[in-house]
């Protein structure tokens, strides 16, 4: 007869899964746009504001943007456009 329970670590693992896909997809927000919109700011003589808050923060301080995904979704039209924006 075969055992249905689930294994003590199948929970641990889903969860380590999405906790990964949680990390790469915050790491990739929190770049400035694509290489293009990064290259129309340097363009400009303008720093993007990921590069404007590395000046303003200690190196090692820890950040997090509040409402990371707030716009997913909602500017296809525009791009690829997630966040609302509020970096701390």
């Amino acid at each position: 007869m075969a055992n249905s329970t689930p294994s003590p670590n199948s929970n641990r693992d889903v969860n380590l899964e999405a906790i990964e896909e949680l990390h790469r997809r915050l790491e990739e927000n929190a770049r400035a746009g694509s290489d293009k919109a990064i290259a129309k700011q340097h363009s400009k003589g303008k720093l993007t504001i990921p590069e404007r808050l590395d000046l303003l923060f200690d190196p090692d301080a820890s950040r997090f943007e509040v409402g990371a995904f707030a716009a997913e979704g909602d500017y296809e039209e525009h791009g690829r456009i997630e966040s609302a924006g509020v970096r701390t």
